[in-house]
């Protein structure tokens, strides 16, 4: 991996000073897919942006896993927000992608009744581990997946009923934002 990075690094050409504000902040209207954060929510700087598919491999938690499921679905763009939304190729890559990402949350999670029995969203509870401090084991550990159209989203939540808040409100956004 980190050989990879360094090929990458020598090819990289930095943006000059006086064209960073021309820099785009929402390519193809990714980010408008994916939920907002809440006032008062802590947001890192690599939050609220788009990725391509080798950026967005960062924040997976086992990027071999992920970057299989990204390639099969033809993922092309990603954004990260209070969820993350991918842009496969197509409506079938999106529901492929969604039950490959649910196969890949089978080990040391158990799944989860989606909201209101929607078709398009599918949860997962992870398990507590064995001598797991308390705010590692709440971090994410509700987590669903939402295909709609050519879009998978993932949302997660320490919290079940803030997690099937999202979850809903993520499904209206990809239905309103096709």
């Amino acid at each position: 991996m980190i050989g990879k990075q360094v090929d990458l690094l020598r090819t990289f050409v930095p943006t000059p000073l006086d064209q960073l504000s021309s820099l785009m902040i929402d390519k193809e209207d990714i980010l408008t897919r994916a939920l907002p954060f809440k006032k008062g929510d802590s947001v890192s700087p690599a939050q609220q942006a788009y990725y391509l598919p080798r950026g967005i491999l960062h924040f997976s938690e086992d990027a071999t896993v992920f970057q299989k499921l990204m390639v099969d679905a033809g993922v092309d763009l990603a954004g990260y927000n209070a969820s993350v939304i991918f842009r496969t190729k197509d409506q079938v890559s999106a529901w492929r992608m969604q039950s490959a990402w649910m196969k890949a949350h089978r080990k040391g999670y158990t799944e989860l009744k989606p909201p209101s029995g929607s078709p398009e969203i599918e949860c997962v509870k992870k398990k507590a581990e064995p001598n797991e401090s308390a705010i590692r084991a709440a971090d994410g550990r509700f987590q669903c997946a939402i295909a709609y159209g050519r879009y998978m989203a993932e949302v997660a939540s320490d919290q079940q009923l803030d997690l099937n808040q999202k979850a809903a409100a993520q499904l209206a956004l990809l239905v309103k934002n096709p």
